[in-house]
Protein backbone atom coordinates (compact mmCIF):
# COMPACT_ATOMS: atom_id res chain seq x y z
CA UNK A 1 0.00 0.00 0.00
CA UNK A 2 1.00 3.47 -1.25
CA UNK A 3 0.57 5.81 1.58
CA UNK A 4 2.25 8.88 0.21
CA UNK A 5 2.34 9.35 -3.73
CA UNK A 6 4.27 12.13 -5.28
CA UNK A 7 4.40 13.77 -1.21
CA UNK A 8 0.60 13.73 -0.86
CA UNK A 9 -1.36 11.62 1.27
CA UNK A 10 -2.81 8.38 -1.01
CA UNK A 11 -6.61 8.71 0.88
CA UNK A 12 -8.08 5.91 -2.11
CA UNK A 13 -5.13 3.55 -1.36
CA UNK A 14 -5.80 3.61 2.55
CA UNK A 15 -9.47 3.60 2.35
CA UNK A 16 -9.20 0.29 0.09
CA UNK A 17 -7.25 -1.06 3.00
CA UNK A 18 -8.90 -0.42 5.75
CA UNK A 19 -12.19 -2.04 3.71
CA UNK A 20 -9.98 -4.99 3.26
CA UNK A 21 -9.46 -4.98 6.85
CA UNK A 22 -13.21 -4.97 7.98
CA UNK A 23 -13.78 -7.35 5.85
CA UNK A 24 -10.94 -9.59 7.35
CA UNK A 25 -11.80 -8.96 10.20
CA UNK A 26 -15.74 -9.69 10.09
CA UNK A 27 -14.84 -13.40 8.29
CA UNK A 28 -12.81 -14.33 11.10
CA UNK A 29 -15.41 -13.48 13.71
CA UNK A 30 -18.06 -14.79 12.46
CA UNK A 31 -20.52 -11.57 12.08
CA UNK A 32 -22.88 -13.36 9.56
CA UNK A 33 -23.40 -16.53 12.07
CA UNK A 34 -26.88 -16.68 13.54
CA UNK A 35 -27.25 -15.91 17.18
CA UNK A 36 -28.58 -18.99 19.22
CA UNK A 37 -30.60 -18.00 22.66
CA UNK A 38 -30.23 -20.37 25.26
CA UNK A 39 -33.95 -20.17 26.25
CA UNK A 40 -33.40 -21.79 29.85
CA UNK A 41 -30.26 -18.95 30.61
CA UNK A 42 -32.54 -16.51 29.21
CA UNK A 43 -35.19 -17.33 31.43
CA UNK A 44 -32.91 -17.69 34.59
CA UNK A 45 -31.08 -14.76 33.99
CA UNK A 46 -34.46 -12.76 33.98
CA UNK A 47 -35.13 -14.34 37.30
CA UNK A 48 -32.00 -13.59 39.25
CA UNK A 49 -32.56 -9.58 38.06
CA UNK A 50 -36.03 -9.95 38.97
CA UNK A 51 -34.22 -10.86 43.33
CA UNK A 52 -31.90 -7.82 42.66
CA UNK A 53 -33.66 -5.25 41.62
CA UNK A 54 -34.36 -3.88 45.19
CA UNK A 55 -31.48 -1.90 46.10
CA UNK A 56 -32.52 -1.11 49.78
CA UNK A 57 -30.32 -2.30 52.43
CA UNK A 58 -31.87 -3.31 55.84
CA UNK A 59 -29.91 -4.37 58.57
CA UNK A 60 -29.65 -4.57 62.57
CA UNK A 61 -27.55 -1.58 64.31
CA UNK A 62 -25.56 -3.04 66.92
CA UNK A 63 -22.53 -2.18 68.77
CA UNK A 64 -19.77 -4.46 70.94
CA UNK A 65 -18.86 -1.86 73.20
CA UNK A 66 -20.14 -2.19 76.61
CA UNK A 67 -20.24 0.42 78.11
CA UNK A 68 -20.95 3.20 75.32
CA UNK A 69 -23.07 0.82 73.26
CA UNK A 70 -26.63 1.81 73.73
CA UNK A 71 -25.73 5.63 73.57
CA UNK A 72 -23.62 4.35 69.79
CA UNK A 73 -26.64 2.02 68.63
CA UNK A 74 -29.16 5.35 69.19
CA UNK A 75 -26.72 7.86 67.65
CA UNK A 76 -26.51 5.45 64.41
CA UNK A 77 -29.92 4.81 64.12
CA UNK A 78 -30.85 8.62 64.24
CA UNK A 79 -28.53 9.31 61.80
CA UNK A 80 -29.26 6.41 59.72
CA UNK A 81 -32.74 7.71 59.45
CA UNK A 82 -31.28 10.81 58.38
CA UNK A 83 -29.36 9.32 55.98
CA UNK A 84 -32.32 7.50 54.09
CA UNK A 85 -34.43 10.59 54.29
CA UNK A 86 -31.87 11.95 52.02
CA UNK A 87 -31.21 9.04 49.62
CA UNK A 88 -34.11 6.82 49.75
CA UNK A 89 -36.08 9.18 47.24
CA UNK A 90 -32.79 8.24 45.05
CA UNK A 91 -32.99 4.58 45.73
CA UNK A 92 -36.97 4.43 44.61
CA UNK A 93 -36.23 6.36 41.19
CA UNK A 94 -33.69 3.45 40.96
CA UNK A 95 -35.08 1.02 41.65
CA UNK A 96 -38.31 1.86 39.56
CA UNK A 97 -35.72 1.76 36.78
CA UNK A 98 -34.57 -1.47 37.14
CA UNK A 99 -38.03 -2.95 37.45
CA UNK A 100 -38.55 -1.19 33.97
CA UNK A 101 -35.44 -2.73 32.51
CA UNK A 102 -36.89 -5.74 33.74
CA UNK A 103 -39.83 -5.75 32.58
CA UNK A 104 -38.67 -4.45 28.91
CA UNK A 105 -35.77 -7.53 28.75
CA UNK A 106 -38.57 -9.67 29.82
CA UNK A 107 -40.64 -8.24 26.78
CA UNK A 108 -37.70 -8.82 24.41
CA UNK A 109 -36.91 -11.84 25.50
CA UNK A 110 -40.61 -13.21 24.86
CA UNK A 111 -40.73 -11.36 21.43
CA UNK A 112 -38.03 -13.68 20.38
CA UNK A 113 -39.31 -16.60 21.57
CA UNK A 114 -41.93 -15.94 19.37
CA UNK A 115 -40.11 -14.71 16.16
CA UNK A 116 -38.14 -17.84 16.64
CA UNK A 117 -41.17 -20.35 16.45
CA UNK A 118 -42.29 -18.44 13.55
CA UNK A 119 -39.31 -18.92 11.79
CA UNK A 120 -39.46 -23.04 12.05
Amino acid sequence: MKIKINGKVNVKSIMAQIKKNITMKKKLAGYNEPINFDKKSDLEGIEVLHGLKNIKSERDITSHRKILGKTLIKFRKVLDEEIRRTVDPSLDRQMEFNSEVIRLLSEINDRLKNLEKKKK
